[in-house]
């Protein structure tokens, strides 16, 4: 790798892990569409992997969700991408294979993996490199192969990045191997659902939230609910009674307001839609009155 690579090139966005890697002890390797970090630290390794927004910055990057792994004293795997490749790098799974087998699997005593939507299907596809690994997605795709996926029409042009006859193709089998599989998914996006029915099993927690749409991380974070239950999921303790009594308090997120109002509205149902708004401000006042508001009347004039 020559210093204009990695100084100002396709590596550029990467100088401030590299060194912050560098002085804590970890791994940085650089790869032709991938960097891959390793962040020190102690008991439970988590490895997370890069949705496909990750790749639209223009600031330094880091190892998705690594502010909660690293909070923890946990340490952090972090795959992320330079290309939007679905983790279709020939040079990526004999690395990531020594890695974890040489240096990481004896320095830590458990395993989880963590991602969204692209990163999910990372997070599913690799965990078989681990030990009882525990498994933590949100709206995960489980594989890009039309035969195994024919639903799948979102990402037409991700068929095309790579090799997807090779190694690592399918989420639903690296699921197969894990201890526990944490799967949140929004139900009402068909896509989604049916990427989630491939992975029912006796070995996955299944948490269907409706109305909080394919990108949901965001509608949970304004739930407060985001952290503690990723965090308890990490660790292989959250239950379907806890993340349920919790997600009760939805109702009184804007956000997920917002979400529920025009799917309503989307759908011909402003009426509906009005009566929900009407019921959740005499319940509680909202900040964004104006915004939900606005969405229930743009609904009037469809």
């Amino acid at each position: 790798m020559n210093a204009q690579d990695t100084s100002t090139g396709r590596y550029a966005q990467f100088a401030d892990i590299r060194k912050e890697v560098s002085e804590l002890g970890g791994q940085y390797i650089e790869l032709p569409t991938h960097v891959i970090v390793h962040i020190p630290g102690k008991d439970r390794l988590v490895a997370t992997f890069d949705n496909r927004a990750a790749l639209n910055s223009n600031d330094q990057r880091r190892p998705w969700g690594d502010k909660l792994i690293l909070e923890q004293g946990w340490g952090c795997l972090g795959v992320m991408a330079i290309e939007q490749n679905w983790y279709r790098c020939p040079d990526l799974y004999p690395t990531l294979e020594t890695l974890v087998a040489n240096t990481l699997v004896p320095a830590y005593s458990g395993f989880s993996l963590y991602g969204n939507s692209m990163g999910g299907f990372g997070a599913l596809t690799f965990s078989r490199l681990f030990p009882d690994p525990i498994t933590v997605t949100f709206n995960p795709q489980t594989s890009l192969i039309h035969d195994v996926v024919p639903f799948e029409r979102r990402f037409e042009p991700g068929r095309g990045l790579g090799d997807w006859t090779g190694p690592y193709v399918d989420g639903a089998e690296g699921a197969a191997c894990a201890a526990k599989n944490y799967v949140f998914y929004d139900p009402m996006v068909v896509e989604d659902k049916l990427h989630a029915l491939r992975l029912v099993g006796a070995n996955s927690v299944m948490f269907p939230c409706p109305w909080l749409t394919h990108p949901f991380m965001p509608v949970l974070a304004s739930m407060q609910l985001l952290k503690p239950s990723a965090v308890s999921a990490l660790e292989g303790t959250l239950t379907r009674k806890t993340f349920f009594d919790d997600f009760r308090r939805r109702r009184f997120s804007d956000r997920y307001m917002q979400e529920l109002l025009t799917a309503a509205v989307s759908r011909g149902h402003s009426r509906l839609a009005r009566a929900a708004l009407e019921k959740r401000l005499l319940q509680r006042q909202s900040n964004q009155r104006d915004l939900l508001e606005g969405i229930v009347a743009a609904g009037g004039h469809l």
